[in-house]
């Protein structure tokens, strides 16, 4: 058993591929030495479409290979979440996120996919090339599953993207009227794709909606080495981040391959990882280092430090590497917009300045009003399961923001006997009193 004072832990389940395909420009300052050299591992993206210069402190992810870019996305999601909301149980799927991002991109033009192609780290065409790689990789654990639910009340998609979507991202591609019969079908498409663990995507649709793109990813594997009755200790304590204290069951093993973040000569956090029984995946568990909390660890990580972290990964030699887990299931939902535009992409969420032209056949310019993710997770002695849908609400501005007219002759006017063709005044007065 493993007997030791707890320090507030970061137990986040992560499947190394989940976690790598994430994203979000973060202001943070290199870690350890090298930072401020890019990662030799990792599919390397060319640069996005032109962009500003970055101002100092942001982080210019253009030169970045996947990984780092979308490490960098997570870490910056959780410390944003970490310093607004508190010392709160976070989960966030970056893939999931990154692929619905991407998917959308590949309908925009001009700014609009200018700023999305900035935040995801590549041109388009780079993008989808680096997540067909991803796909073809993908071990048999994860799931992933793309669908697009069109109004078709207000119009369709073009060929064109029709095609991409279906040929690059799979996406099942369905035209329905949004209405509540169609609420049950996305709603149970989700649940389908995320294994059960998500059973609601929508509570609604509103009938000014033109489409909702939806990015499932479903997770599920056993422990390469199974837990021993042994392992198992219930009733250990776990110290949350406020001080108080909580009864939890701990997953105690014996680990080989060792992590470290570093702050110039200093161990800020240490870590492990667990592998899964499929060998491609792993859980990874960091605590910070004595003297620092999990606050510390996140103001000094981002994209490059991570990826750092990982390439330097190590097997332990100095003893035994004792590794505890909890037991956990949690739940997180998440609103995204604000975090985007945080990010300088504000384009694609502006109506009328939005530009998804390449989109749908409407006569109605498209925006994202909506930008969501539902995500959950459960750690046993068997292993984990895990889950995340992240959706992009379209909707059509015309019919949305539509504004009565009313001109109502109850004040003096001007009034006139036309052609209706031409405008030929046949007779023209005013009146200023009614008689």
């Amino acid at each position: 058993m493993i007997r030791k004072k707890t320090i507030y832990k970061l137990a986040v389940a992560i499947i190394a591929a989940v976690l790598l395909l994430c994203g979000c420009g973060g202001k943070t300052e290199p870690v350890g030495p090298g930072a401020s050299e890019p990662a030799a591992s990792g599919v390397q993206l060319p640069p996005a479409a032109p962009k500003e210069e970055p101002q100092d402190g942001d982080v210019d992810r253009s030169d970045y290979n996947l990984i780092e870019t979308n490490a960098d996305i997570a870490i910056c999601l959780l410390r944003e979440r970490l310093e607004k909301e508190g010392e709160k149980n976070y989960m966030f799927s970056p893939v999931s996120l990154y692929e619905i991002l991407a998917l959308a991109a590949n309908g925009a033009s001009g700014q609009t996919r200018a700023q999305l192609e900035t935040y995801l780290g590549g041109s388009m065409e780079s993008i989808n090339e680096a997540l067909a790689d991803y796909h073809r990789t993908l071990p048999k654990s994860l799931h992933v599953a793309n669908s697009i639910w069109v109004n078709n009340s207000i119009g369709s998609l073009t060929d064109s993207y029709q095609q991409l979507a279906q040929n690059e991202y799979d996406a099942v591609v369905e035209d329905v009227p949004f209405t509540g019969e169609t609420v049950d079908r996305i709603n149970a498409w989700g649940k389908k794709h995320t294994k059960g663990m998500i059973p609601s995507v929508l509570n609604e649709l509103d009938p000014d909606q033109a489409m909702i793109l939806l990015n499932a990813v479903a997770f599920e594997a056993k422990w390469e080495e199974q837990y021993e009755n042994s392992q198992i200790h219930p009733h250990e304590t776990f110290t949350n981040a406020d001080g108080t204290t909580s009864t939890y069951t701990q997953l105690s093993s014996e680990e080989d391959e060792y992590l470290k973040i570093m702050d110039g000569e200093n161990v800020i956090a240490k870590g492990f990882l667990k592998p899964y029984k499929n060998g491609k995946t792993a859980f990874m568990g960091i605590e910070p280092a004595e003297g620092y909390t999990l606050e510390d660890v996140m103001k000094h990580l981002n994209g490059k430090s991570y990826a750092e972290m990982y390439a330097n990964k190590e097997v332990y030699k100095e003893g035994t590497l004792h590794a505890g887990i909890p037991e956990f299931k949690a739940d997180d939902s998440m609103e995204l917009v604000e975090h985007l535009k945080n990010e300088q992409v504000e384009l694609p969420f502006v109506p009328y300045q939005a530009d998804f032209s390449g989109m749908m056949n409407t006569d109605f310019p498209l925006y994202i009003s909506g930008l969501f993710q539902k995500t959950h997770i459960e750690v046993d002695r068997k292993g984990t399961k895990a889950a995340a849908i992240t959706g992009i609400v379209m909707t059509a501005e015309s019919v949305s923001e539509s504004v009565n007219l009313y001109i109502i002759l109850d004040q003096p006017f001007l009034y006139a006997i036309v052609d209706y063709e031409t405008g030929m005044p046949f007779f023209m007065g005013m009146i200023n009193t009614m008689e």
